[in-house]
Protein backbone atom coordinates (compact mmCIF):
# COMPACT_ATOMS: atom_id res chain seq x y z
CA UNK A 1 0.00 0.00 0.00
CA UNK A 2 2.76 2.42 0.80
CA UNK A 3 4.35 1.40 -2.37
CA UNK A 4 0.97 2.51 -4.31
CA UNK A 5 1.21 6.05 -2.62
CA UNK A 6 4.60 6.60 -2.75
CA UNK A 7 4.24 5.99 -6.57
CA UNK A 8 0.95 7.99 -7.34
CA UNK A 9 3.02 10.91 -5.47
CA UNK A 10 5.72 11.39 -8.43
CA UNK A 11 2.68 10.87 -10.31
CA UNK A 12 0.51 13.55 -9.77
CA UNK A 13 1.71 16.96 -11.05
CA UNK A 14 2.91 19.27 -8.62
CA UNK A 15 1.57 23.20 -9.69
CA UNK A 16 4.91 25.65 -9.97
CA UNK A 17 2.47 28.39 -9.83
CA UNK A 18 3.46 29.21 -13.75
CA UNK A 19 -0.35 28.33 -14.57
CA UNK A 20 -1.41 31.59 -12.25
CA UNK A 21 0.80 33.91 -14.59
CA UNK A 22 -0.98 32.48 -17.96
CA UNK A 23 -4.06 32.99 -16.07
CA UNK A 24 -5.94 35.41 -18.26
CA UNK A 25 -8.29 37.97 -16.32
CA UNK A 26 -11.63 38.86 -18.21
CA UNK A 27 -13.49 42.18 -17.11
CA UNK A 28 -16.63 43.55 -18.78
CA UNK A 29 -16.99 46.79 -17.59
CA UNK A 30 -20.72 48.53 -18.65
CA UNK A 31 -21.32 52.26 -18.64
CA UNK A 32 -23.91 54.09 -18.63
CA UNK A 33 -25.76 57.58 -18.14
CA UNK A 34 -28.66 57.50 -15.01
CA UNK A 35 -30.87 59.70 -16.88
CA UNK A 36 -30.53 56.01 -19.43
CA UNK A 37 -30.79 53.54 -16.85
CA UNK A 38 -33.58 51.37 -18.52
CA UNK A 39 -31.25 50.74 -21.71
CA UNK A 40 -28.89 49.35 -19.12
CA UNK A 41 -27.92 45.77 -20.51
CA UNK A 42 -28.44 42.77 -17.80
CA UNK A 43 -25.03 41.00 -17.81
CA UNK A 44 -25.38 39.05 -14.89
CA UNK A 45 -25.49 35.59 -16.45
CA UNK A 46 -22.22 35.54 -18.24
CA UNK A 47 -19.29 33.04 -17.27
CA UNK A 48 -15.79 32.89 -16.67
CA UNK A 49 -15.10 37.24 -16.19
CA UNK A 50 -15.65 39.66 -13.79
CA UNK A 51 -18.41 42.12 -14.37
CA UNK A 52 -18.30 45.35 -13.53
CA UNK A 53 -20.86 48.47 -13.56
CA UNK A 54 -20.13 52.30 -13.77
CA UNK A 55 -22.38 55.61 -14.47
CA UNK A 56 -21.18 57.85 -16.54
CA UNK A 57 -21.71 60.85 -14.28
CA UNK A 58 -19.13 59.63 -11.79
CA UNK A 59 -16.62 58.60 -13.82
CA UNK A 60 -13.39 60.90 -14.29
CA UNK A 61 -13.16 64.00 -16.77
CA UNK A 62 -10.59 61.95 -18.31
CA UNK A 63 -13.15 59.09 -19.02
CA UNK A 64 -15.85 61.00 -19.85
CA UNK A 65 -14.14 62.79 -22.86
CA UNK A 66 -13.30 58.79 -23.98
CA UNK A 67 -16.62 57.32 -23.99
CA UNK A 68 -19.01 59.12 -26.47
CA UNK A 69 -22.16 57.27 -26.39
CA UNK A 70 -24.11 55.59 -23.49
CA UNK A 71 -24.32 52.38 -22.91
CA UNK A 72 -21.07 51.34 -23.51
CA UNK A 73 -19.73 47.59 -22.64
CA UNK A 74 -16.46 47.20 -23.06
CA UNK A 75 -13.56 43.82 -22.70
CA UNK A 76 -10.71 44.17 -21.02
CA UNK A 77 -8.14 41.16 -20.99
CA UNK A 78 -5.50 41.59 -18.51
CA UNK A 79 -6.61 44.82 -18.31
CA UNK A 80 -6.43 46.04 -21.64
CA UNK A 81 -9.63 47.12 -23.60
CA UNK A 82 -9.90 44.45 -26.54
CA UNK A 83 -13.54 44.76 -27.82
CA UNK A 84 -16.41 47.46 -27.58
CA UNK A 85 -19.83 47.88 -27.97
CA UNK A 86 -22.02 51.56 -27.79
CA UNK A 87 -25.48 52.29 -28.46
CA UNK A 88 -26.43 53.98 -31.58
CA UNK A 89 -28.66 57.13 -31.65
CA UNK A 90 -31.63 55.35 -29.74
CA UNK A 91 -29.56 55.13 -26.76
CA UNK A 92 -29.72 51.53 -26.37
CA UNK A 93 -27.65 48.60 -27.15
CA UNK A 94 -29.54 45.88 -29.48
CA UNK A 95 -26.87 43.36 -28.18
CA UNK A 96 -27.47 39.64 -27.00
CA UNK A 97 -25.85 38.59 -23.99
CA UNK A 98 -24.72 35.52 -26.27
CA UNK A 99 -22.79 37.33 -28.18
CA UNK A 100 -20.75 39.11 -25.25
CA UNK A 101 -20.23 35.98 -23.91
CA UNK A 102 -18.81 34.35 -26.99
CA UNK A 103 -16.07 37.49 -27.27
CA UNK A 104 -15.10 36.54 -23.55
CA UNK A 105 -14.44 33.25 -24.12
CA UNK A 106 -12.71 33.99 -27.47
CA UNK A 107 -10.06 36.25 -24.63
CA UNK A 108 -10.25 33.79 -22.34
Amino acid sequence: MRLIIFILMFLIPVSSGSEIKDLKIIKVLQINSKWNKKNNVDLSKLKNCVVDFGWYEDQSKEAQSVIRKVPVIIIYSNKKPVHKWEADLSFKLNLAIEEVQRKVNEHK
